[in-house]
């Protein structure tokens, strides 16, 4: 898990690699991964006082989602822990079903009560030159 969600170092920068994540998240260990993001989370931020979220989403498609909705209903549970605090939210190798991720992906992280954060989509062709940088 430590090699799919993790903090780049020295950084406020939570990566998660969906390539990694697919080869071994289940409806079983979906509690536990979430469990892992959040305490990941809450280490950035006794450090930094905001966090940004970069997600690799090479090879997710119309089944990833529907594999993994339970994943993101459960994490959506604990989104309200973060407030105004998750700034930036990059997402690379956007697949083509990106309208229906990001209806999603926005609606877990919209609080009445802060700012959305910052949406940041990159197409499949510059993210391997941005993820070399960030990584």
């Amino acid at each position: 898990m430590d090699k799919s969600i993790y903090v780049i170092k020295n950084t406020n920068k939570l990566y998660f690699d969906y390539p990694s994540f697919k080869t071994f998240a289940s409806k079983e260990n979906y509690p536990i991964i979430v469990n892992h993001i959040i305490q990941t989370i809450q280490k950035i931020l006794t450090i930094f006082p905001t966090f940004e979220i970069h997600i690799n989403l090479f090879s997710f498609n119309t089944s990833s989602l529907a594999k993994h909705q339970e994943f993101l209903r459960i994490f959506a549970g604990y989104s309200n822990l973060f407030g105004n605090k998750l700034t930036d939210f990059y997402i690379y190798h956007t697949p083509s079903i990106m309208d229906s991720i990001f209806k999603i992906i926005s609606h877990i992280f919209y609080h009445k009560d802060s700012s959305p954060p910052n949406f940041i989509l990159y197409k499949k062709n510059e993210s391997t030159d941005k993820l070399q940088a960030l990584i």
